[in-house]
């Protein structure tokens, strides 16, 4: 239907004696619509505009719905979910793609047209992988449409794909199956997973503070995706890539810190220990991973939670304390020593007294030879009290 300011001027120029194609020409119709609209006084126009509804104005909450949750929606994506929806829907593309550009502007839903880019560092192999999901529109073996929806995950060196097709749109159970044929396929997992903020993980952005889907997040602890490793050179952390457990780890101890690309190609010398820190629940997991790998060579301990600690094979408190007594000339019987977590383990066996604080580590209670109140309960002192100082040193 033609706006009222085109009806009015058809009216004027009509009454004017202006001739039906220059009138068609000036208001930009055809002149059919010309001699119409001439044949009908302004209380009918009216009338007829108040009961008029625009076709696509049908479908304009339905649309409205669609960008709100994701603006950058794209037309033909549009298009698509409306026929989906409503099979009686029919409208030339063209109108259909200027309709959505118009309401988009009305109501503020507008595509980012600009995308910044930035050179990448190329990952390592076997670092990170990334994963997507899409959909196809297809006709089956009797010609009927129909949407094919995909998993696709990349490994990001070598470019290796695994996809996963599915009938049904995937929720988060079975984006979850898709990731474990993923792995089966690919022989293992990557160090790092990239994901687009898919609503079949992400519940909300939370200014990025992601908040995941519990399902998910309760997968990515099990599987444990977020695991930061690094190693020491004097007092200096160094590490492969920022991670907010580093972050953490240095600003808690004030140790100097930096951040080395090429980490893995570098030789390493006079390195006195290598440290992963991970979930406090994966600890159990992968101790008997690393142990097994790592026998004969590499001394594999706990140490606080989450903590695994790699040093070398004879590197522990214990040998470390026996060094040490015996440059000073200390005798065993005469040394004592107390500890709370498993990195204390061979330093509580090897001391001829050898005591652990009551919220200490329950491995290590049992080698202990005494239990001393809790750290907070003043423990160290405790032991010094009853068990190191005479009575006349008291």
């Amino acid at each position: 239907m033609i706006s009222k300011e085109q009806f009015l001027t058809i009216k004027r120029m009509k009454a004017d004696g202006v001739a039906v194609a220059a009138i068609a020409r000036k208001v930009g119709v055809s002149e059919p619509v010309v001699r119409k609209w001439a044949k009908i006084n302004e209380v009918g126009f009216d009338a007829l505009k108040r009961n008029d509804i625009p076709y696509m104005d049908q479908y304009r909450e339905f649309i409205i719905s669609i960008l709100r949750v994701c603006p950058q929606t794209r037309e033909t994506n549009i298009l698509y979910r409306l026929k989906e929806e409503f099979p009686e829907f029919e409208c030339n593309r063209k109108t259909f793609y200027k309709y959505i550009k118009k309401l988009r502007e009305q109501t503020g839903f507008l595509q980012f047209a600009g995308r910044v880019t930035s050179v990448r560092e190329e990952s390592p192999p076997g670092y990170e992988a990334q994963v997507d999901f899409g959909q196809y529109r297809m006709k089956d073996m009797y010609g009927k449409q129909m949407r094919v929806y995909f998993f696709c995950m990349v490994l990001s060196y070598s470019r290796m794909h695994y996809v996963y097709f599915s009938r049904e749109p995937f929720a988060t159970q079975t984006a979850i199956e898709a990731h474990e044929f993923a792995f089966q396929y690919f022989g293992g997992r990557t160090q790092m997973i990239a994901y687009d903020q898919d609503r079949v993980f992400v519940v909300d952005e939370n200014f990025g503070n992601i908040v995941l889907v519990p399902k998910f997040e309760e997968y990515v602890k099990k599987v444990g995706f977020s695991v930061h490793a690094h190693i020491y050179q004097d007092d200096c952390v160094i590490y492969e890539k920022d991670h907010p457990y580093v972050q953490a780890y240095t600003k808690l101890l004030d140790l100097p810190h930096r951040v080395e690309p090429d980490i893995r190609k570098m030789h390493w010398e006079n390195v006195p220990k290598a440290l992963i820190i991970t979930e406090p629940e994966r600890v159990k997991e992968l101790m008997p991973i690393f142990k097994a790998h790592f026998e004969g060579r590499v001394h594999v301990s706990e140490s606080s939670a989450g903590f695994i600690e790699f040093n070398r094979v004879d590197a522990n408190k214990g040998t470390a304390a026996e060094s040490v007594a015996a440059r000073l000339g200390i005798p065993h019987e005469q040394t004592a020593a107390i500890g709370d977590n498993t990195l204390d383990y061979e330093l509580i066996k090897w001391a001829s007294l050898g005591a652990v604080v009551g919220n200490g580590n329950e491995k290590l209670k049992a080698v202990a030879d005494v239990i001393t109140p809790p750290c907070c309960e003043n423990g160290v002192a405790w032991l010094i009290d009853n068990y190191i100082l005479t009575e006349t040193e008291r």
